[in-house]
């Protein structure tokens, strides 16, 4: 640095800087939210910013009954100014069927040699459902479409069974064992048996001939009428001792 007022005049202060070593590690997620159905994968990268080699191992305990969480490898050993890598897998202990996404959270301790406390580096692992929400909506619809249908359908075929009517069973008669004589006859129906004819009346009885006083002697005409409900027409019969029909 030099002088504004006299720049002419400069010292030049000469000294040596020591730099002790020192550690110091970064450990984070790459993504922090990892998404899969039944599996998921992600990467765990230790950033080594010291200026020493370090060592780190990673614990996935204690992360709940949901999924389960495995780092591979368990350690890492970093140079200087460099990076390692770990991946973590995630498996799902239960398989979601339904209900959308599903979160469980998930915890990766990374404990670096040397230092008595772990750095925990904390992710999302993201659980989709095997079918989604309107699918669920849709079923249930088309249930209820179904039960009303299988309802209705059972009301009508209740109804026709009702309606019809069973055939009276058929009268049987048992035959003594060892007989050969046939079995009698249904008689005939009602609406198939022949109606006797209409009976004519009788014919009233004929009146007695009553005898006529004939001015022409003593032998008179007996005159008889018969009359039948046949007919209209009248016949007179006569009979006289030696005369004809009139």
């Amino acid at each position: 640095m030099e002088p504004r007022e006299h720049p002419h005049e400069t010292d030049v202060v000469e000294g040596r800087l020591t730099i002790g070593s020192f550690a110091e590690m970064r450990a984070e997620l790459v993504p922090r939210s990892v998404r899969g159905r039944r599996r998921a994968r992600g990467r765990l990268a230790v950033d080594n910013l010291g200026n020493q080699p370090l060592a780190a191992s990673f614990s996935t305990r204690d992360n709940g009954d949901a999924a389960n969480v495995e780092a591979n490898p368990t350690a890492v050993r970093v140079d200087p100014g460099r990076a390692g890598f770990a991946e973590v897998a995630l498996t799902a202990v239960n398989v979601s069927w339904f209900g959308g996404t599903r979160q469980h959270p998930f915890t990766v301790a990374v404990l670096r040699s040397g230092d008595a406390a772990p750095q925990e580096v904390r992710g999302t692992y993201l659980q989709p459902s095997v079918f989604p929400r309107w699918v669920l909506a849709v079923g249930a619809i088309l249930l209820a479409l179904l039960v009303e249908f299988v309802m209705i359908w059972l009301r009508h075929d209740t109804g026709v069974k009702s309606q019809a009517a069973e055939p009276a069973p058929a009268s049987q008669v048992s035959l003594a064992q060892g007989s050969q004589s046939p079995l009698p006859s249904a008689p005939p129906s009602p609406s198939t048996q022949p109606s006797p004819p209409p009976s004519a009346p009788a014919a009233p009885a004929a009146a007695p001939p009553k005898p006529k006083p004939d001015g022409g002697g003593s032998g008179g005409t007996v005159v008889a009428v018969r009359r039948s409900r046949s007919t209209t027409r009248r016949s007179w019969s006569g009979s006289s001792p030696g005369s004809g029909c009139i």
